[in-house]
């Protein structure tokens, strides 16, 4: 496996499958994946109201959590699988609200502060997310690039209104 680097909102590493048993291993170990419980796993996001940090939280049963600076509940709201990577914030609708943009195994997703997905989203390919999404801000103009690795050694590249990129 080769890695690619796109820089932007922030540097992100796409596994490039060079052949096709390396895209054959990561699509069983991603089916593998899927049947285990999990450790919780968390990430810390900023509200955009309050200037906070916040707590958003993938449990064992693989629901997202959002937790307050205070460690009260916001929300949670059921996942078909793991998130891959990091979550990004992003200022989608460029009004100064962020939402939170990931990948798990079957999708990418963009979030608004109220767990709800913006229009378009999730992102459903048709084969395996095989690894986090990468945010991508080429000139800080909030024209978003959503970059998705598969297990078919396809990168898809899409914007952040859940349009495929033309020419890509």
């Amino acid at each position: 496996t080769r890695y690619g680097t796109v820089t932007g909102v922030q540097t992100c590493a796409l596994p490039i499958f060079t052949d096709r048993s390396a895209s054959e291993t990561a699509a069983t170990e991603s089916d593998d994946h899927h049947h285990h419980r999990h450790e919780p796993q968390e990430w810390q996001v900023k509200n955009h109201r309050t200037g906070e940090t916040e707590t958003l939280v993938q449990d064992a049963d693989e629901q997202i959590i959002l937790r307050d600076a205070q460690g009260n509940e916001l929300w949670r709201k059921p996942l078909p699988s793991r998130i891959l990577g990091a979550i990004h914030q992003v200022d989608a609708l460029k009004n100064g609200k962020l939402q939170m943009a990931f990948a798990t195994e079957n999708g990418v997703h963009v979030l608004d502060r109220n767990g709800n997905e913006l229009p378009g989203f999730p992102i459903l390919p048709k084969a395996p997310i095989t690894g986090g999404l990468c945010v991508a801000d080429y000139d800080q103009s909030k024209k978003y690039r959503l970059l998705i690795p598969l297990s078919d050694g396809i990168i898809l590249n899409y914007d952040i209104n859940a349009q495929p990129v033309e020419g890509w």
